[in-house]
């Protein structure tokens, strides 16, 4: 099954099929049963992958995980929905 798994303290679990864009538009494909892992932490020396940093700086997330609310993520982009 595809999808992203939050790890507790660690990285984004990606389990493909699935592909991934970067900044520069390039994809990354990532095939069925494969596993991406993604930093969350910032401290990794191969961002945007993850490579256990977050162990040794006592990384600390979130215990669940909390959709941005509209209003925020709407001030934090300069976006209006009036505008649409």
């Amino acid at each position: 099954m595809s999808g992203i798994r939050i790890q507790p303290n660690g990285p984004y679990v990606l389990t493909g099929p699935l592909t991934i864009e970067d900044g520069e538009g390039n994809v990354i494909t990532v095939a069925e049963g494969r596993i991406v892992k993604l930093c969350r932490c910032g401290h990794s020396a191969t961002k945007p992958y993850c490579d256990g940093t977050h162990r040794r700086v006592d990384f600390v997330s979130r215990p669940t995980f909390e959709p941005e609310p509209v209003a925020a993520r709407e001030a934090r982009d300069g976006s209006d929905p009036s505008d649409a």
